[in-house]
């Protein structure tokens, strides 16, 4: 499995399912997949996981005997894991796009700042690059 794990949140996964592919998650290639999101009652496959909470998800992680999480999120979920202490690293792709608006990368919810300490740089195709960053 390319990833022993993926944590996601409901409007990433509601998205990609409307608007992309329904058939996304399923391909994944990880046993772990991790959707956290504040509604108890939200249905998925039997192959996802509900968290409901950051810590929560990172509790589910242990508990599987794994120690370091994949999250692919929205700005809120991001910011909800950083501001919870639960993020070591950080991999931003920068894509050839300037915008003038749109949403934060993590969130708006609450003001905080993170110095980062860079560790590689890694140039991808169609003009992006991957920074690999580390919280100091």
């Amino acid at each position: 499995k390319l990833y022993d794990n993926l944590v996601y949140g409901r409007e990433t996964y509601e998205y990609i399912t409307t608007h992309e592919d329904p058939d996304y998650f399923s391909s994944v290639p990880t046993d772990n997949q991790i959707l956290v999101t504040s509604q108890e009652n939200f249905q998925l496959p039997n192959t996802i996981t509900v968290a409901h909470s950051p810590q929560g998800a990172m509790e589910i992680i242990k508990s599987r005997g794994l120690d370091t999480l994949y999250l692919v999120g929205g700005g809120s979920l991001n910011g909800s894991f950083l501001q919870a202490g639960l993020v070591d690293e950080v991999r931003l792709t920068i894509h050839p796009y300037i915008l003038t608006k749109g949403r934060s990368v993590f969130g708006d919810s609450k003001e905080f700042e993170a110095m980062l300490e860079l560790l590689s740089t890694e140039r991808l195709s169609l003009g992006r690059v991957r920074n690999h960053y580390k919280l100091k």
